[in-house]
């Protein structure tokens, strides 16, 4: 999935001003080789598609299309979806994990002098995942879409668009319905599947 930055405008939204980061999706699905259009995979059929995947899960762990990877991007989970059907709209909120070690997660003041700076840390439980959101709104038809980012949060983090589309991108590679498994070991106890290719979703 590309996706490429071309504005940024700011929003009020119930006292809160956001700031918007709108991208157009300019290639997403499955193309054979040197063709512009998809044969499969598009942002309407793709976001669907992920709906009806993540509407099966039980926990927010099972979420994760990635383990943490060699290009410093942690692992991303989808904490809440809500659909516009009438408009062909979708929110998708993804929750971003940040590093933390064995006493919790680190921080300093922000007005620490330099060469005066002493860190505290706050322990976390294993049971949690800490992180900070990325709200997206998808408009697939327009091929579009938001980044919504909290104006007092915009010095903090960034959009979150790189770890979308990290996000996204392995879900259509890895987790969508187009993706074709072999089983290459399968007992009473557990089958393990290999991927062997992708295809098209019959009707």
């Amino acid at each position: 999935m590309d996706m490429k930055f071309y504005m940024k405008m700011k929003l009020r939204v119930a006292e809160v001003c956001m700031i918007i980061y709108p991208y157009k999706i300019e290639e997403c699905g499955f193309y054979k080789r040197g063709e512009k259009k998809p044969e499969f995979g598009e942002p309407s059929h793709l976001i669907r598609d992920f709906l009806k995947w993540l509407h099966s899960k039980t926990s927010i762990l099972s979420t994760a299309t990635f383990d943490s990877s060699e290009d410093n991007i942690r692992r991303v989970f989808c904490i809440e979806t809500v659909s516009d059907e009438k408009e062909e709209s979708y929110g998708v909120v993804l929750w971003n994990e940040i590093p933390q070690h064995e006493e919790g997660v680190s921080f300093i003041p922000l007005k620490s002098k330099i060469g005066n700076v002493k860190a505290s840390t706050i322990e976390t439980s294993e049971e949690s995942i800490p992180g900070w959101p990325t709200y997206l709104w998808f408009v697939p038809k327009k091929s579009l879409v938001v980044s919504l980012v909290p104006d007092n949060m915009r010095g903090f983090r960034s959009s979150g668009i790189k770890q979308a589309r990290k996000y996204f991108e392995n879900f259509l590679y890895y987790k969508s319905s187009y993706v074709v498994k072999e089983n290459t070991h399968e007992d009473q106890q557990e089958i393990e599947h290999n991927i062997i290719g992708w295809r098209k979703q019959k009707k």
